[in-house]
């Protein structure tokens, strides 16, 4: 066909809506006819593809959909009959379509294939209506999220991929506490929107690619891909938190139990996973850890730790200043990191924490203590507003420098509710490696305790105590009580604390940790 003959026959196709084309076989593909149809369709004009100016297979249809497009082609052609395809395309201004492509092949006397025709037209609004009712098919319908249907269809998939590529998945089975009474008492309409909201708030919790299911009434079932029993637990911690930022907002007093099982550890079905994490989440909820990794059930309780105190000690007037209260593992057969660890990996550690401040609270007030310090995340405080500083006692609350560096505002507003109620405030490990200096000027604390880390440098350089000593010279009228330097184990570097004006220390030197009666 002749470049006029096609211009002829484009004047007959101009009003399709679509494009019809003819190209050859040859090796440039060259496009020999396009109806002006095209323009409507790609953005593109006839000229464009007839000058070589655009390639449609290579430029025009989605490269996502390049290869398996044309392969389908390439297979109907090598068959000899004609062909249908769905793809999408990238127009000329970037938008996207899905168009339908029809054609046939153009085939000598000999039977060589020497051309293609065919007639490409616009399908998107069919598509979404398609994609549309196949997505409802998979959702549940009043939170959005993926329904069972779904869960069962791709399951296993996700499985067989985390057992090729050696990956964990967490499976976290979510249910909401306290939700009958408030869907009983605020009706069922206030019910479904706060069902909506808990789906929304575990949605913006968790990745895109994460496996959202509501498993039924107000559980919900999340699946993390490539996620260790760590993540999983961060990931629990953190849907509990914004829950209860959204629930307190509104006044609901929710909370949220949750059971996690891990594959392969606990499982390698999904069946299994989810029967374990159902055990975790009776778990969870029986012992009011609230998460609770697998089935073996941790006794907690204040019996799972002893306090014993080390003296913090004035060395000018040879006197205890005070004790720091510590934790530790009643059998001894623990480190209080190896401790930690082990109710972590359970999720019970904010439980553990609970327990260790309100247990040694409770034993320095039997012991009648005028001054105690206690280790505490500013985080845990929100939860302990039942506590109350006991008469007659210095309570001074130990805050790690590194957590001054995050959330200022927030942990400043607690630290004030707080010191409301007559507690008050050291920064521990001070020049462990952070700066936490704004928040010190804003903070004020009444102690810096300094790390040993920089009592062990002050101790072997004298530069270094040099300049340890204007550093905590321009600190003192932030810590309007006193600096106290930890760690000391040698008469070396007590006389070095000494010598950069630091007299109240605390160490192996001055005292070990112990049990007081």
């Amino acid at each position: 066909m002749q470049r006029t003959d096609a211009r002829e026959l484009a004047k007959l196709m101009s009003h399709l809506p679509g494009m019809v084309y003819r190209f050859r076989t040859d090796r440039d593909g060259t496009m020999e006819f396009v109806s002006d149809g095209c323009l409507d369709l790609t953005g593109y004009r006839a000229a464009d593809f007839l000058d070589h100016g655009v390639s449609y297979r290579q430029q025009v249809v989605h490269p996502d959909d390049r290869e398996s497009a044309w392969r389908n082609i390439r297979t109907a052609l090598r068959e000899k009959r004609a062909f249908q395809v769905v793809y999408r395309i990238r127009t000329a201004d970037a938008s996207e379509k899905w168009v339908s492509e029809q054609g046939r092949g153009i085939f000598a006397p000999d039977g060589a294939l020497t051309g293609v025709e065919g007639f490409v037209s616009d399908v998107s609004e069919c598509k979404r209506a398609e994609l549309s009712l196949a997505e409802q098919a998979v959702r549940d319908v009043l939170t959005g999220l993926y329904n069972r249907r779904y869960f069962d269809e791709q399951i296993a998939s996700e499985l067989a991929r985390a057992r090729r590529t050696n990956q964990f998945v967490a499976f976290l089975l979510c249910d909401l506490d306290r939700f009958k009474s408030i869907n009983d008492t605020k009706g069922h309409l206030a019910g479904d929107e706060i069902l909506r909201s808990v789906a929304r708030t575990i949605q913006s919790c968790t990745r895109g690619t994460d496996l959202i299911v509501r498993w039924g009434g107000d559980e919900i079932v999340v699946v993390l891909t490539e996620t260790g029993q760590a993540g999983g637990l961060i990931v629990g911690q953190r849907i509990r938190r914004e829950l209860r930022r959204m629930s307190e907002a509104r006044g609901l007093g929710l909370d949220m139990s949750i059971g996690i099982a891990m594959y392969p550890e606990h499982g390698e079905t999904a069946d299994a996973l989810i029967r374990l994490a159902d055990r975790a989440l009776y778990i969870a909820k029986k012992s009011g850890d609230k998460i609770h990794i697998g089935e073996e059930h941790y006794r907690l309780d204040e019996q799972a730790i002893k306090v014993v105190f080390q003296p913090v000690v004035d060395v000018w007037s040879d006197q205890v200043l005070g004790h720091e209260a510590l934790s530790r593992d009643p059998q001894g057969r623990l480190s209080i990191l190896e401790l930690f660890k082990k109710y972590h990996a359970v999720g019970q550690l904010d439980e553990l924490k609970r327990i260790c401040f309100v247990e040694q609270l409770r034993v320095a007030a039997e012991l009648k203590l005028s001054r105690v310090f206690l280790n505490v995340d500013l985080t845990s405080l929100e939860h302990l507003d039942s506590v109350v500083k006991p008469p007659g006692m210095d309570v001074i609350l130990e805050i790690s420098e590194v957590e001054a560096l995050h959330d200022v505002e927030n942990h400043l507003a607690i630290a004030t509710k707080w010191r409301a109620k007559g507690f008050k405030f050291a920064i521990d490990d001070f020049g462990a490696g952070f700066v936490s200096l704004p928040f010190i000027a804003r903070l004020m604390p009444e102690y810096i305790k300094i790390d040993r880390s920089l009592v062990i440098q002050s101790a072997s350089s004298d530069t270094f105590k040099g300049f340890s000593r204007h550093l905590l010279l321009a600190l003192r009228m932030y810590a309007t009580e006193g600096i106290i330097a930890e760690g000391i184990e040698t008469e070396k570097e007590l006389q070095a604390m000494k010598g950069i004006g630091i007299f109240l220390v605390q160490g192996f030197l001055l005292g070990k940790p112990k049990e007081m009666t």
